[in-house]
């Protein structure tokens, strides 16, 4: 830093050494622990003598800055070593092309000795040396493409030197051997940069650091059974695989998993997004018609680590490949296009149709044209991480519902396929610049509903306890009906013992496996059953001893258990239930078989010998079934390892407690090894075990909330055993360490109704006092009906700021669970409460629901305020009224803002339009409300009526209509201000309520609230206000236009894509007010149909002018004085009953309404505002406290209701034929049409059936009034291509009134019509009061954008039809797509775009049914479907004949005359008779002559028969040739597809 503020970069060489005092400078050099700075004696800088600045500095501050990049972005490095002899190439070439713009070249010395050992030098750019003075450096220079060097050669010339003029020579040292390091480094975009070319329209970057993500998943069962599904493994070593599929054609979609080694699979992709990185993880793979090629990166084949938020990666996995073919069934899309680099082509393909996301797959794949990797297919991706630096490939694209964006590389690095580098260790390794793009869209199929594996019923039959008893002769056996009509798949029997106040339960058998004849004890109960029972049978003493009970843990030298249960046995007495199972209650089984079974030694069923039952069976069938709960309902698992010797706990306690009648335990154990290693076996119930013979099996019991183990301990016992007897030694084995698996299935209930779900609980907020306080204090309720809940306890948990309290209480408590200051301390905080519900009180999972939040703050109260009731007006052209009361004139045309407060992130305003409406006269005739994102409009002002949200996302803008009178709004905002709009043809009059909040925060026309007139008109965007003048008729035009909008904020206009900023008021938020507002609602109700504010609203109708006048208001042309004029206003204002009754009450200048009426007339020279004036005056009346003076009501109806009706609480109840607020409306006049809601264009309104609902019609008009009666009377057409028109039907139907500008009526279609051609169907829409008198009509044109091009519309031109489509049956379908009831007629849109074409290609259709390539025909084996023949009849099997309807194999006899046979070469229609004499088996005759008769009688047949056979055949070979031209005949017609039968042929 020199002393003039400018800056020189120090060296790294001495260029020249003293040089006639001309060498300055400062020369650097470092290593790994410091720096040297060397300064010329002479000057720190010079440019002086010899050089053009003039100028030098011998003093100056040297800044030392370094960086350390961890090599981020060098991207190469070579090193070698120079000496003043050494004979090295002085051209270094790079490994690539460098654009001089995007890197950085580094060239430097490290010494390798000396006193600067091991210290680096920047090398320099160009020589200065005279060669007289020593002088060191190494001059480089660079290209795009290689870096050339020179070195010093002369005797005073070094490689390096330090010394002289520099540094008091300090560590002076002459080198002529060094080290030389080149570097580049690319330099990283900082956004200016492009490795991707894609459209010029679609301004799409990012990296976008917000969105949205949705999974799709397809099991296997949603796929076509794979044609491939091979594995294979793949690691960083073995990192190429080359797998072979043989299928010898393409597959129609493929997927490559890679199994990792945490469980997880990982999706391989279809391109190398980025090379040389040491992040480039994943798996690459490709495929052609015959094999597939994975290619695994060398550093992990998964990885999200570094850069990624899931911190993991895998060096190796399965792969697992994946093929289907579809056969293109499905397919609606295709699309190849040919890409390169250079390439022109549009980055943007649209599709035919609009594609919902939900429905459709998309794929967009590169095909490699030529090279290693010739032909095969590899996917494309959804987003970049090419840094640019390294090579990198992969077209990225971007799809919407309508069309499909891509960008493409473009940088030098980029390639439009590439593999290699750190992937495959350079097995087809290959560039390509030039691919085949393929688009395809798929359709997803709708599934249909099949019963999927899931969780467990309850069982079809639960028995009661019944006592059992073991050792009783008159008690051998329980049979137990279950009367269920079928064999059960699963039994449970459940035994309980009860000790101190436990019940415990043990399982039922299927079998004894021992009997009395040993001195040792037993126990147990064995079970079996049949259609309608369950026979339990009980240890009974046969023949020896009566040793068994109904249950028994074991002898104690046999089993080890629990130490703390003293449940031991046998016991004598228990009780028994069982639980039956049909197939029903199961999901469908994945296994079910049988397989026979009998004895190989003693039997397989038996209860005798010891046992009550006294049976047994040698022989049976195994049935073999299996389901798949996908662990729906498993509500617990636990497995552990138990062996002989281990010393685990013998008892594993549930998590909570399962009611034994809705939950069904299962004990497996698992063998780990052997013979039947990986096998489970069921644990068993009791022990039966003599330990006197070798025995096995975990002995279990069970309670409510936990189970208890016995594992055998004995030489005998083993946790498994098999063989002996059973088996006949088959897979025997004994195995003493196995893994026990406990799991408990929550039964779901069935036949009665499940709990219903809890509902959102609502937080209430009440007051309580304690010992007659003067303070009352609070306390939150969590409110919620539970009387139609059948939970016993609940428990309340409340969360605020940081604390959680939870009580928990019997439902009879449940209002009692409530947070009160006694806990709760802080207000200005959100409260949330929990509702938990619980079956029984030791549950600890139950159902849950959580409230809305609710602000614990102050309460914010429209009465709260003095300012409480004030209001601003608008009044007819307008007169205007602040909120502090000044009164001014506003009449000037354009779009103001009427009210707006100051806190701008709330985003609250209102703003008005004025329109002309006479010679000199200006109406209201818009008003559009705003609270943040919501916006809502009424606009009256383009001669086409709007009612409608045009923006809905905060939902905070609460929008009411007059129950009574459709043309009264009410419109509140969170603050509890409010607004009300009352209209009158096409103007309105607007009034503004301020709540406390507009407390000097109010702006806009209605004035700063302030108190004080003075301070009312503020101008905008400034502090200043107009001053206002004692005259109340007084024109403010500098403040007026102030407030006009701005063209960006004008919310008349606001673009459906336009961003509308939310609510952002943190101080303020929507969901913190709570409104006490005492005003009664009943007279008005939330708007609905487009006028509402909802999730799924939808901006329908755009704003355009005439620009003609608005039609003005009814009156009478008058020209009177201001006496004439006041004289008039008195008679209709002052002396009506609403301002006699009215202009006591305080809060409102009721003489203002017949000051606005003269002036009014005096102003426009008529009366047309009089009627507004008087209906203003009336509204404002009839809402005005009255108190219990409400008979006043039943007069203050606007003029009397015309006498056609009937006033009742200020609303005219109107007699049966007038409608109406005043009952003026006769339903013989049809109320007014403006227009139809549609797409205009080219003087037609249309509906695009692709992508609306054009089955309903939204008609705009005005006075639209609410009528019981009204309807629409709906005529169809259909519109020929040519503008043919054909009448259809006609149809009356009930209309819906949605506003007084808007109604809707169904578009009815009930006649069905079977029409070939092109058309769009017409619907004109009239409108009536009374079913005769209808509005003009309106028409609305239908068309299908998926097929119909109505861009070239013309009078003789109506429709064309698009490319590579078909238009039948009134539906689109594109060129291909097959039939959706019949997969074999399908779209040919070149040959026939308006009927269905048959797939004669691969299907028959013979005598009006369909049959496919190889079908027997009609179910005999002879006729079969070979469309290579025909597809329009069947053809013969080559190795029968047809005679007589019947099917005969080649050499078969006739059974009537053995003589004739079928020969199939012959005669394949008839008998065919064998050119030999025929013999056959006769009795033997009287005489020769006899024989001789019966000879000649035989030969004659035959002859005659031949020439029959001959003549016949002559006919049947010319039909043949006649009708073979029609074999070829692709294209069918409706009229002529099935009426053609032929001649059936042979395939030959």
């Amino acid at each position: 830093m020199l002393s003039d503020g400018n800056i020189s970069d120090a060296q790294g060489s001495v260029l020249e050494e003293n040089n006639n005092s001309g060498t300055r400078g400062v020369v650097y050099g470092y290593d790994d622990q410091k720096i040297r700075i060397w300064g010329s004696k002479y000057a720190v800088f010079g440019a002086s003598d010899g050089w053009g600045l003039f100028k030098d500095d011998t003093e100056g501050t040297a800044r030392i800055l370094a960086w350390k990049t961890n090599k981020r972005g060098r991207i190469f490095h070579k090193k070698f070593t120079v000496s003043k002899s050494s004979k090295e190439e002085s051209v270094l070439r790079f490994p690539r092309y460098y654009d001089l713009s995007n890197y950085l070249i580094k060239v430097q010395i490290k010494v390798p000795d000396g006193d600067n050992k091991n210290m680096i030098f920047q090398s320099v750019g160009s020589s200065i040396a005279s060669g007289i003075k020593l002088f060191s450096g190494i001059v480089y220079v660079y290209t795009t493409t290689e870096i050339l060097f020179w070195k010093p050669i002369s005797y005073n010339g070094h490689m390096f030197f330090i010394g002289d003029v520099f540094g008091s020579e300090h560590h002076r040292q002459i080198c002529d051997t060094v080290e030389l390091h080149i570097e580049v480094y690319y330099l990283k975009s900082k956004g200016s940069r492009e490795n991707y070319k894609g459209p010029q329209h679609v301004h799409l970057k990012g990296p976008y650091m917000n969105g949205a993500a949705k999974v799709r998943v397809w099991l296997a069962k949603d796929f076509p059974l794979a044609v491939v599904n091979m594995t294979v493994g793949i690691n960083t070593l073995l990192n190429f695989q080359e797998i072979y599929h043989g299928l010898g054609s393409y597959p129609d979609i493929m997927s490559v998993q890679i199994m990792l080694s945490d469980g997880n699979i990982s999706d391989a992709q279809g391109s190398v997004l980025e090379s040389r990185n040491s992040g480039t993880r994943g798996v690459v793979y490709g495929y052609d018609d015959l094999k597939v090629r994975i290619w695994g990166s060398n550093i992990a084949v998964f990885g999200a680590s570094d850069g990624w938020g899931l911190y993991t990666e895998d060096t190796e996995g399965t792969a697992r490949i994946l093929a289907w073919k579809t056969n293109e069934q499905g397919r609606i899309f295709y699309k190849k296009i040919t890409i390169s680099k250079s390439s022109k082509e549009e980055s943007v393909l649209r599709f035919p149709r609009y594609f919902d996301l939900s429905n459709y797959l998309i794929k967009v794949q590169v095909k490699v044209p030529n090279g290693d990797n010739r032909n095969m297919i590899f996917q494309s991706v959804g987003s970049s991480v090419a840094t640019g630096i390294n090579l990198f490939s992969g077209i990225v694209y971007v799809y919407t519902t309508t069309e499909i964006l891509f960008w493409k590389p473009v940088s030098y690095n980029g390639h439009m396929f590439f593999i290699g580098d750190v992937f495959g260790s350079g097995h087809h390794s290959q560039i390509c610049d030039t691919v085949d793009l393929h688009v395809e869209v798929y359709y997803l199929k709708p599934k249909v509903a099949l019963e999927k594996p899931g969780s467990i019923s309850k069982p079809s039959f639960e028995s009661v306890w019944y006592n059992i008893q073991a050792q009783n002769s008159s008690f051998p056996y329980l049979k137990i009906q279950h009367d269920l009509g079928e064999y059960p798949v699963k039994v449970d029997v459940q035994i309980k013992i009860t000790l101190n106040g436990t019940n415990f339960i043990f399982t039922g058998f299927g079998s004894a496996h021992r009997d009395d004849d040993f001195n040792e004890r037993y126990g147990g109960v064995v079970y079996l059953y049949n259609t309608h029972e369950v026979i339990l049978t009980f240890p009974l003493r046969f023949n020896n001893f009566a040793k068994g009970g109904v249950a028994f843990t074991g002898l104690s030298n046999d089993y080890k258990g629990p130490q703390n249960i003293h449940l031991k046995g046998p016991y004598m007495n228990g009780a028994a239930k069982v639980r039956v199972w049909l197939a029903k209650d199961f999901p469908s089984a994945a296994v079910n078989k049988t397989v026979y079974i009998n004895r190989s030694n003693i039997a397989v069923f038996g209860a005798s010998d010891g046992w009550g039952l006294l049976t047994e069976d040698t022989e049976g069938t195994a049935r073999i079934i299996a389901w798949k709960t996908n662990k729906q309902g498993r509500v617990f698992h636990k497995s552990l390892t138990v062996s002989k010797s281990s010393k685990e706990e013998s008892v594993l306690r549930f998590p909570r407690y399962y009611g034994l009648s809705n939950y069904l335990i299962q004990v497996k154990i698992k063998v780990p090894n052997g013979n039947n290693t990986d096998m489970i076996f069921q644990s068993v119930g009791s022990s039966v075990a003599s330990g006197l013979k070798l025995f096995s099996g975990i002995v279990y019991v069970y309670t409510t909330t936990e189970i208890f183990f016995w594992k055998p301990i004995s030489y005998k016992g083993h946790m498994f055993f098999i063989g002996d007897v059973f088996g006949s030694e088959h897979y025997s084995q004994i195995c003493d360490t196995v893994d026990l698996h406990v799991e408990v299935y929550h039964l779901e209930s069935k036949g009665t109704k499940k709990e219903p779900p809890l509902s959102k609980p609502v937080i209430k907020v009440s007051t309580y006092n304690v010992n007659d306080s003067s303070v009352d204090r609070v306390q939150f309720e969590c409110y919620l009906n539970i009387s139609t809940l059948n939970f016993a306890y609940f428990e309340v948990t409340w969360r605020w700021a940081d604390s959680i309290l939870s009580f928990k209480n019997e439902s009879s408590q449940f209002s009692n669970l409530r947070l009160t200051d006694k806990h709760f301390k802080t207000l200005g905080v959100y409260v949330t409460c929990t509702v938990t519900a619980f079956h029984f009180k030791h549950d600890t999972i139950g159902s849950n629901v959580t409230s809305d939040k609710f602000f614990a703050g102050l309460m914010i109260s429209v009465r709260d305020s003095p300012w409480d009731r004030k209001k601003c007006s608008a009044h007819n052209d307008p007169h205007m009224t602040t909120f502090d009361g000044l009164m001014y004139e506003h009449q000037q045309p354009g779009t103001y803002i009427l009210y707006e407060h100051a806190v701008s992130e709330r985003h609250m305003q209102v703003q008005i339009e004025l329109f002309r409406c006479g010679s000199t006269v200006y109406c209201m005739c818009g008003m559009a409300v705003r609270a943040g994102a919501d916006i809502f409009i009424i606009h009256l002002c383009s001669g086409k009526p709007i009612v409608q949200y045009t923006s809905c996302f905060d939902n905070i803008l609460v929008v009411k209509r007059a129950k009574r009178n459709a043309k009264r709004y009410e419109i509140k905002f969170p603050t509890g201000t409010e607004i009300f709009t009352e209209i009158y043809g096409t103007t309105m009059n607007i009034y503004i309520k301020a709540s406390g909040d507009d407390e000097g925060q109010s702006q806009g026309l209605c004035g700063r609230m302030s108190g004080n007139v003075s301070q009312n008109l503020l101008i905008r965007e400034t502090s200043k206000t107009c001053q206002t003048s004692g005259y109340y008729r007084q024109k403010y035009s500098i403040f007026s236009n102030s407030w006009k909008v701005k063209n960006n904020e004008n919310l008349f206009h606001w673009h459906k894509d336009q961003d509308v900023e939310r609510w952002k008021d943190v101080y303020f938020t929507p969901d913190e007010i709570k409104i006490n507002d005492c005003n009664d609602d009943r007279n008005f109700e939330i708007v609905t149909g487009s006028s509402s504010c909802s999730t799924e609203y939808t901006p329908i109708v755009p704003i355009s002018y005439v620009q003609t006048p608005l039609p003005t208001l009814t009156g009478t042309e008058v020209n009177w004085n201001k006496t004439a004029a006041q004289k008039y206003c008195t008679n209709k204002i002052r002396d009506t009953d609403a301002f006699k009754e009215c202009s006591t009450i305080k809060g409102v200048d009721w003489n203002n309404f017949y000051d606005m009426c003269w002036n009014d007339i005096l102003d426009t020279g008529s009366t047309m505002w009089t009627k507004p004036t008087y209906y203003s005056q009336l509204n404002m009346c009839a809402h005005a406290p009255h108190g219990n003076n409400t008979s006043i009501l039943e007069r203050l109806c606007p003029d009397n209701c015309s006498s056609h009706g009937e006033c009742v609480e200020a609303y005219c109840i109107c007699n049966d034929q007038f409608l109406g607020v005043d009952c003026s409306v006769s339903i013989y006049t049809p109320p007014m049409i403006t227009n139809i809601f549609g797409i205009e264009h080219d003087g037609r309104t249309w509906c695009n059936k692709a992508n609306t609902n054009c089955k309903m019609s939204i008609l705009f008009g005005y006075e639209i009034e609410q009528a019981p009666g009204i309807t629409c009377k709906i005529t169809k057409f259909l519109v020929l291509s040519n503008n043919t028109y054909i009448h259809i039907s006609e149809n009356v139907v009930n209309a819906t009134v949605q506003s007084f500008a808007e109604m809707r009526c169904p578009l009815i279609d009930e006649k069905t019509v079977n029409m070939s051609g092109l058309y769009v169907e017409e619907f004109s829409v009239s409108v009536s009061y009374n079913r005769h008198n209808y509005s003009q009509h309106m028409r609305l044109n239908v068309f299908d954008g998926n097929c119909h091009n109505i861009n070239q519309v013309s009078l003789d031109n109506v429709v064309e039809l698009m490319e590579d489509t078909c238009f039948i049956d009134n539906q689109c379908y594109l060129n291909e797509e097959t039939h959706p009831q019949n997969i074999n007629l399908y779209c040919n849109a070149p040959i026939s775009p308006f009927e269905w074409t048959f797939h004669d290609v691969d299907n028959c259709i013979i005598e009006d049914r369909y049959f496919s390539r190889n079908d027997l025909v009609f179910g005999k084996e002879c006729m079969f479907c070979d469309p290579d023949v025909t597809s329009y009849n069947w053809t013969l099997s080559e190795n029968y004949c047809i005679i007589d309807g019947k099917c005969v194999k080649r050499g078969d006899k006739n059974n009537a005359d053995e003589c004739l046979l079928c020969n199939t070469k012959l005669n394949r229609f008839g008998w065919t008779k064998p050119d030999k004499v025929c013999t056959i088996q006769v009795s033997k005759p009287s005489d020769a002559q006899e024989s001789s008769n019966k000879l000649g009688v035989i030969l004659i047949g035959s002859i005659g028969s031949l020439l029959v056979l001959l003549i016949v055949g002559f006919v049947a070979n010319s039909y043949v040739k006649y009708k073979r031209r029609h074999l070829n005949e692709k294209t069918v017609s409706s009229y002529d597809l099935y009426d053609t039968r032929r001649l059936p042929r042979s395939n030959t």
